[in-house]
């Protein structure tokens, strides 16, 4: 069986966004709003190999490693997960009550251009026809809550307790400096400025590790080990795994219902762009859904550095951010989503092993 693991930051956390990092772009090294899974996985898969002794340079050792499933980074805190809130609600300014936004067909002599048929528009219920801007939504939900949310149907006149949010993770900046072998001394105009992901007081991360017999040493081992950029450390132990279960009620709603909602935990990355290609083909999920609608941010970058030769820069790929949501409709009640709780829904073998594409399910 999979196992858990825990991993508490010990300084706050880099991971590039991507963008240029030097002196003609100032000297600022940006860091994402959460790291993303591939950071997590090549973590926990160089650890491993450092912990069985493995050679990096035999391309066999490579293939085991990737072969290995790990899943996360998700926000843990007092043995509940924490997730980013869902992209099909808003928050209204003056009540602070959370709304849904749902799928809903065209009124007369409406419509619109996009390269996307059948699919209709997410909108917010009548009773909000006001013009308001929505408030800022918190950094993360509780799992309890987005479970909650997910098998609330109407979404209506919703409220999150202050125990089940944080609202902001913040960022630390530090600047430095190049010295001088020679003298020992600052070069002139070498500065140069980073941002990690602080972690509030008690938050940390939580990851699920495959039982195959190559993670097996990770299983007896705790000890801190870099992640991230400029070689942070983080301690790394196991820990009960119950919180990645699928809640009681949410299992309940899923089983009466024909409209389902996906819930993305963790960015999912998708061969046509923003569109599931297993949809139809029950790969993922055992049964046949049809897309009706998606609420969705823009995509988000991702690359990296290849280390199976030749070597070198990954092509750029486009990530569908944690927090969208996609509305389903099913020809019966399926019997079974709940047992994909948490599990990858991306599209490549590779990905799901990777943790891109962790997936929550409800109703509508």
């Amino acid at each position: 069986m999979s196992f858990h693991l825990r991993v508490e930051p010990h300084d706050p956390l880099i991971a590039r966004d991507g963008r240029p990092f030097g002196a003609a772009e100032g000297g600022r090294m940006k860091t994402v709003d959460w790291l993303y899974p591939s950071v997590l996985a090549g973590t926990v898969r160089t650890l491993l190999g450092e912990l069985a002794g493995l050679d990096f340079q035999r391309l066999e050792t490579i293939r085991a490693l990737n072969g290995l499933a790990v899943h996360g980074p998700i926000a843990a805190r007092n043995g509940q997960l924490f997730v980013a809130p869902p992209k099909d609600c808003v928050r209204h300014p003056k009540t602070g009550m959370y709304y849904a936004a749902r799928p809903r067909a065209f009124e007369q002599d409406q419509g619109w251009d996009l390269a996307a048929p059948g699919l209709l528009p997410v909108l917010l219920p009548d009773e909000l026809r006001e013009d308001f801007k929505p408030e800022k939504p918190p950094a993360l939900w509780s799992m309890k809550a987005a479970a909650d949310w997910l098998g609330n149907p109407p979404g209506g006149g919703f409220s999150v307790d202050s125990g089940d949010k944080v609202d902001k993770l913040d960022t630390h900046e530090r600047t430095h400096v190049k010295i001088e072998a020679g003298s020992g001394a600052a070069e002139e105009g070498k500065l140069f400025t980073t941002t990690g992901i602080e972690f509030p007081s008690g938050l940390h991360m939580s990851a699920r590790v495959g039982a195959d017999e190559i993670g097996e040493p990770l299983r007896r081992w705790s000890g801190l080990h870099s992640m991230g950029g400029e070689r942070r450390l983080s301690r790394f132990s196991v820990e009960p795994g119950d919180a990645w279960n699928c809640p009681e009620g949410a299992a309940k709603a899923l089983g009466g219902s024909t409209r389902i909602r996906m819930q993305l935990v963790t960015p999912a990355i998708f061969s046509a762009g923003w569109r599931p290609e297993w949809i139809t083909r029950r790969e993922q999920t055992g049964e046949e859904l049809t897309l009706v609608s998606a609420a969705m941010d823009r995509w988000r970058p991702i690359s990296g550095w290849s280390y199976v030769k030749p070597c070198g820069p990954k092509a750029v790929r486009r990530m569908v951010p944690a927090g969208s949501v996609y509305f389903f409709t099913a020809k019966s009640a399926p019997k079974a989503l709940n047992e994909f709780w948490l599990a990858p829904v991306s599209d490549l073998p590779q990905d799901r092993r990777d943790g891109f594409g962790l997936a929550i399910w409800g109703v509508w």
